[in-house]
């Protein structure tokens, strides 16, 4: 395996100027760049994120996790997080989970791993095998319970998804404007007789049809 010092040597510099090509390349020569980033890419030279990651306290990583990925709208939100964190400079480690005591341990590892912040999608935990929804409530209560008291602990920032939880910032749905438009389109096509089945009616949902439609 090459190592840092390997390339610092094939390139003819010190291991602390490669170290800047790497982590800060703006106070590197130009020149000086362009040798290192020749002899990397030639060497096969990969940076051992870990360590790197204990230096700067920080590994670039965000962890996602989610419990539901049959749900087309959940794997569309995973997507838009992995595509804006990339432009950011950060990558996602996201887990599937079905039960709670899954999803503790795939906390427990993204806690392990260092990740800089963890995104939490909403809980629909042992959907497939679960004919009582209450359950597969009380399987994600158990879940957050911990979620919430490690990630105190540990002081990782923490976004939830369309759930609530204590102060943990939250970046919910608009659900009445999401039926909203699904009513205009209906109405449009000349549908008049449309029902609706949810868990929950979003507040101001018919009143919006019926002072507006």
């Amino acid at each position: 395996m090459v190592t840092l010092e390997d390339v610092a040597k094939l390139a003819g510099v010190s291991a602390m100027t490669v170290s800047r090509v790497l982590n800060n390349p703006d106070v590197v020569k130009k020149a000086t760049r362009d040798k290192v980033n020749e002899v990397i890419a030639q060497s096969g030279y990969r940076p051992n994120l870990l360590a790197k990651s204990l230096v700067s306290g920080t590994s670039k990583t965000i962890g996602v996790i989610s419990s539901n990925l049959y749900n087309q709208a959940y794997t569309d939100i995973i997507g838009a997080i992995e595509s804006i964190a990339y432009t950011q400079g950060f990558g996602i480690i996201n887990t599937n989970v079905n039960t709670s005591s899954e999803a503790i341990r795939a906390l427990d590892r993204m806690i392990a791993s260092r990740v800089d912040g963890i995104i939490l999608l909403p809980l629909e935990m042992k959907m497939a095998a679960l004919t009582d929804y209450r359950e597969a409530v009380a399987e994600g209560d158990i879940f957050i319970g911990y979620f919430k008291k490690a990630c105190a602990d540990q002081q990782i920032k923490t976004v939830t998804v369309s759930q609530k939880i204590g102060d943990i910032p939250d970046a919910g749905f608009d659900f009445a404007r999401q039926c909203e438009l699904s009513l205009v389109h209906l109405l449009s096509r000349g549908y008049e007789d449309i029902a609706m089945l949810n868990s929950h009616i979003p507040a101001g949902l018919w009143k919006c049809k019926e002072d507006k439609y």
